[in-house]
């Protein structure tokens, strides 16, 4: 997108909340990073204006270039232009400070109640899947990621294993579904 148009949608952004010119992107509605960034904000009590955008690199140099004010994205997409020393991390949203970003505080530690918001992947197998091939799976991806070789590439793109046993997964996802149906509720997001 041209600079017009981003700027076209940032106009526009700023007209339907009637706020002063505070914009903040990341790519989808309603998307995973879209409530992850709902979380710090209601909890600080910050009212911006959300321009959503496509893609990720389109988010991360219209703030680069100062076309609206932050962005909420995932380690992995924020490390590299981080470390060319054209963005600041603020803050990280997970429960305790990053590795990849030791300067930034966890939103909790500022004192945003309930703001964490780790973003995860997983593999979930069919419900029928047999046991032996979940202990299977669940062996692979702890053993994995601990070789140093695998470490060193994961720390490399902001990556943080995170095992779990199967039963703390399970709860994990109760847990997120309830923190995000709230979030939709309360933003009134409309997702995609």
């Amino acid at each position: 997108m041209g600079k017009a148009d981003s700027r076209d949608r940032a106009d526009a952004a700023v007209k339907r909340s009637s706020l002063p010119a505070t914009l903040w992107r990341m790519s989808g509605i309603g998307s995973a990073i879209h409530r992850a960034a709902q979380r710090p904000l209601r909890a600080a009590g910050i009212k911006a204006a959300h321009v959503p955008f496509e893609s990720d690199p389109e988010t991360l140099a219209d703030v680069v270039v100062g076309r609206v004010d932050f962005l909420s994205t995932g380690t992995s997409w924020g490390l590299p232009v981080n470390r060319s020393g054209r963005l600041i991390p603020l803050a990280v949203g997970t429960r305790t400070r990053s590795s990849v970003f030791p300067g930034a505080p966890a939103t909790l530690e500022v004192g945003l109640a309930d703001s964490d918001c780790t973003l995860w992947n997983s593999l979930l197998p069919p419900v029928k899947a047999p046991r032996g091939l979940i202990d299977w799976l669940r062996s692979e991806t702890t053993t994995v990621p601990e070789q140093p070789s695998v470490m060193e590439r994961l720390v490399h793109v902001g990556v943080a294993p995170m095992p779990l046993t199967p039963k703390a997964f399970d709860m994990l996802i109760v847990v997120a579904i309830g923190a995000s149906r709230a979030i939709v509720e309360a933003a009134e997001l409309k997702c995609n």
